[in-house]
């Protein structure tokens, strides 16, 4: 868990501002010393923890949330302060009343991340406080996220245009300035160009597919949207042309994931 420093008076169960608004996993007994009690904090989209024991230490964390269901929250997976091949993940269960522990062994893999599971543990919670609306929490984020693009589009529209117009027919000599370039592929790039590549602006994929936001090597790189033909859309974190971080994938159908996507997500 990433630690964090907030400033309370030890008799309270939680700093004030914790309080508002927020579900919470309370009482949890994680072994015979030490009590867990859990805020989700889904507006942040994190959990807020602390951990107190029977020798009046109390430590506070937050870990990112990954994933929202209807009765369980899933956080990220967490890595050991006390070993860098080890991981841990937390799932909270409001119907069960329980927080789920797994912990995971970090293993080498080919381009990806592989974790074997070496270890489980179930602790029950005595106060819960659950009810969550996951449709709503994916309409607001979902919102939030749309209104991300807005906001980049318009601050790249902005950008470009106080930049000139890129001169020549070599793409590789252009730096600085808004340019039109179609690659012998078929893709179409129309924004801000550095050093003989695009980084910042729109492409329009063979197809008909649609891209918006930032780029690297002609990937999508950074934060941006992709709206394929058929009306599905991604909402989030890109790195070398590969959905990894945090995201919305919204289907055609009215389906949707909020969470973290890894690198294994190619969706181009």
């Amino acid at each position: 868990m990433k630690k964090i420093f907030i400033i309370c008076f030890l008799n309270l169960l939680f700093c004030s501002i914790s309080f508002a608004d927020s579900y919470y996993f309370k009482e949890c007994k994680l072994n015979n010393s030490v009590t867990g009690n859990y805020i989700i904090n889904l507006e942040e989209n994190v959990i807020e923890v602390e951990l107190k024991g029977l020798d009046g230490k109390v430590q506070y964390f937050s870990d990112k949330i990954k994933s929202v269901d209807k009765n369980k929250i899933v956080s990220e997976k967490i890595k050991s302060t006390q070993a860098d091949d080890i991981y841990y993940q937390y799932f909270f269960n409001s119907k069960a009343k329980t927080v789920l522990r797994l912990q995971y062994k970090k293993e080498s893999g080919i381009d990806i991340d592989l974790f074997s599971l070496v270890g489980r543990k179930v602790n029950k919670c005595l106060e819960i406080k659950g009810g969550w609306n996951k449709k709503k929490i994916e309409e607001a984020n979902l919102t939030k996220e749309q209104k991300k693009i807005l906001l980049e589009q318009e601050k790249i529209k902005e950008e470009t245009s106080l930049l000139i117009e890129c001169q020549g027919g070599d793409y590789t000599q252009w730096t600085n300035c808004t340019g039109n370039y179609q690659s012998e592929t078929g893709h179409k790039y129309n924004g801000l160009f550095k050093s003989g590549t695009i980084v910042k602006g729109i492409s329009i994929y063979p197809g008909g597919a649609k891209y918006v936001g930032d780029f690297k090597n002609f990937k999508p790189h950074g934060y941006g949207s992709f709206v394929w033909v058929n009306g599905d859309k991604y909402f989030g974190d890109w790195r070398d042309g590969k959905a990894q971080g945090r995201g919305t994938k919204a289907w055609n159908d009215g389906r949707q994931y909020i969470g973290s996507f890894d690198n294994r997500s190619r969706f181009i």
